[in-house]
């Protein structure tokens, strides 16, 4: 082997051993790029898994009370109608008794007036 020879051989080998060295140090690197990019979306997921929970919870706490307050909006309409109701009734009543207290003297009058024309005529 010439001197050259082995000048080239030990070159291309100090090259192999760097490059593997070099090609297994990225290797590592990547992996553990890897395993803290996967850990950091992990991470990131949960947070968002987290935050959607929230977001549903707060959700369904509207929802629940939106629906307590139509139970009682439903329960005073409900009463409103019967009270409506009732009103109408005692307005009725009111209305023929103010009909019969305004018209009960003509109606007295013209009952008198009625009998003293039957009794004249008849």
């Amino acid at each position: 082997m010439t001197r050259r020879s082995w000048s080239l051989q030990a070159s291309f080998c100090l090259q192999v051993k760097f490059t593997n060295s070099l090609e297994k140090r990225l290797d590592d690197l990547m992996e553990d790029y890897n395993e803290n990019e996967k850990q950091t979306t992990l991470q990131k997921m949960n947070k968002e898994l987290a935050d959607v929970q929230k977001i549903l919870t707060e959700d369904f706490e509207a929802i629940v009370d939106r629906d307590n307050n139509l139970s009682k909006i439903g329960a005073r309409a409900a009463d409103l109608k019967n009270k409506s109701s009732e009103f109408k009734d005692r307005s009725s009543q009111v209305k023929w008794q103010m009909m019969l207290r305004n018209y009960m003297f003509v109606g007295i009058a013209v009952a008198i007036a009625g009998v003293i024309v039957y009794m004249v005529f008849f």
